[in-house]
């Protein structure tokens, strides 16, 4: 993996929107879930249009199910990497999937903020990726574990951000021929 460039602002042209493992099991015992996925659609819809790439993780699909069909129905197979690994950086098949795209940086959000989300960004932020947090896209079972993991991530030096955030600084300027289409996006967050 390459490290990063500690850019202070997210790019949308050296970026990855990875969403940790959104799971059909998982889902619905997740404080605020209808919000999260919500944003992570955005998320989608935002990197698809601006070339974002993207990658979702899978956490022992057999047991936990997989990726939600309301994120699933955006996603491409390819897109989508198992792991057995709480932290997505130690899965061959997510190394491999990162190597081919060579981000600096990478947006992380999913689920549970405290297990998956956490050790996955921190590992990021240690091999020098650009880590950034999005935190209303980002949840766990309980508020105490979620709030503890931004906090841990903040202090560890990932940048905590929101959806609105990452779509306003993926565009960088108000006319671009996708500002329409973000901006709709952003507005429906409302």
């Amino acid at each position: 993996m390459r490290p990063g460039s500690r850019n202070v602002l997210m790019n949308r042209e050296s970026g990855l929107l990875l969403i940790v493992d959104v799971q059909e099991k998982l889902a619905a015992s997740i404080l605020d879930i209808e919000p999260l996925v919500k944003n992570a659609e955005r998320l989608i819809d935002a990197a698809t249009r601006l070339n974002v790439p993207i990658c979702a993780t899978e956490h022992f699909p057999a047991s936990i199910g997989r990726t939600i069909p309301a994120l699933k129905g955006k996603l491409l197979d390819e897109q989508i990497v198992e792991k057995v690994h709480f932290s997505a950086a130690l899965e061959d098949g997510f190394q491999t999937h990162v190597r081919k795209l060579q981000p600096q940086q990478i947006m992380v959000c999913g689920t549970e903020a405290h297990v998956c989300v956490l050790q996955t960004a921190l590992m990021l932020q240690t091999q020098g990726f650009d880590t950034f947090l999005i935190t209303d896209a980002s949840s766990s079972r309980r508020a105490s574990d979620r709030d503890a993991a931004f906090q841990r991530a903040g202090q560890e030096g990932v940048r905590l951000v929101t959806t609105e955030m990452v779509l306003f600084e993926w565009m960088k300027r108000a006319d671009i021929p996708e500002f329409r289409d973000i901006l709709a996006l952003i507005k429906s967050q409302s």
